[in-house]
């Protein structure tokens, strides 16, 4: 399947996920389901638990975790934290505080990253819309 941008990838990826937790939950195993998917059953078994954290414990997440993805916040996680500050996704307002340039610097953050990160920022009334 041709994917036009990396949006409709993700979109369709998060599908998959949210369906392999559904069917495990409906007692299908593991095996079955990395099967079905043409993944391995240690990769059907990292999603499963992935999901199973998300559903459990998404209201308990601050607001700006719920909306980055899981590179986005490791790469911020690890920066903020080599500078001092932790709980940075509790205080968004710190990032919002750097620019587009400043957040490219940050080590594995790239545009698609940052872009995100910009987007959820504004969702959340921190910043005006802009761009890189």
């Amino acid at each position: 399947m041709a994917y036009p941008n990396s949006n409709d990838r993700k979109k369709e990826i998060q599908k998959r996920d949210k369906e392999i937790f559904k069917l495990r939950q409906q007692g299908k195993m593991l095996k079955q389901i990395a099967l079905r998917y043409n993944i391995s059953l240690t990769r059907a078994s990292q999603i499963y638990l992935r999901e199973k954290d998300r559903h459990d414990n998404l209201d308990k997440w601050p607001p700006l975790k719920q909306m980055l993805s899981t590179r986005t916040q490791t790469c911020l996680v690890n920066y903020f934290e080599y500078h001092g500050y932790e709980n940075i996704l509790n205080n968004p307002q710190k990032i919002a505080e750097l620019n587009g340039k400043s957040l490219l610097r940050i080590k594995n953050l790239g545009k698609k990253s940052v872009t995100e990160l910009l987007n959820a920022l504004h969702e959340l009334g921190y910043i005006e819309p802009r761009s890189l």
